[in-house]
């Protein structure tokens, strides 16, 4: 989501927007409506290729709002999950207007102008919160990890959501501003 931000501040044109003017070339083919974005548009291949991506979907009838993302991230059988990501998504709101939590297919992205920690759901019995945290050693709760999160916290329910998991969530959100 973050390239659609980007996107949005270069050209001045919104996902919205942009759907709009592949909905009214009548193009179909996915090709066809990179070019017509790159050569148009000047939007890079890349840029191109989301927008046209997210486009066809879009008129397909395939919208994806956060709340259906959510949704899908909580299905029946994962619904006793969801009282633990909105534990750590009303602390990470309390931090300040600055906090976007985005939903995503595969997990909620907490963020400032950067990602700071992610929330997936990798099986039933258990939330995984991803933190990026610097300078920041690991512990028996808080172990390392690879990729964008440099720790993670396996909380299995609400009330394992304490100080030192809030502490972990404020720090990682500091660094990112």
């Amino acid at each position: 989501m973050n390239q659609l931000i980007n996107i949005e501040a270069s050209t001045g044109k919104s996902l919205k927007v942009f759907t709009d003017l592949v909905q009214a070339s009548r193009l179909e083919k996915h090709g066809q409506i990179v070019k017509m974005l790159k050569e148009e548009h000047g939007l890079t291949h890349g840029n191109a290729n989301l927008i046209a991506t997210k486009a066809r979907a879009t008129l397909a009838g395939d919208i994806n709002t956060p709340e259906d993302l959510l949704a899908n991230l909580f299905p029946e059988k994962k619904l006793h999950l969801k009282p633990i990501y909105n534990k750590i998504a009303s602390i990470a709101a309390s931090y300040g207007a600055d906090v976007t939590i985005l939903p995503q297919k595969s997990g909620v992205s907490l963020r400032t102008k950067k990602q700071f920690a992610l929330v997936t759901i990798p099986n039933m019995k258990a939330i995984k919160l991803g933190l990026k945290l610097k300078d920041v050693d690991a512990t028996d709760r808080l172990n390392t990890a690879k990729g964008m999160c440099t720790h993670e916290v396996v909380i299995g329910d609400a009330d394992d959501i304490d100080d030192k998991v809030a502490g972990w969530l404020l720090t990682a959100y500091e660094q990112s501003r």
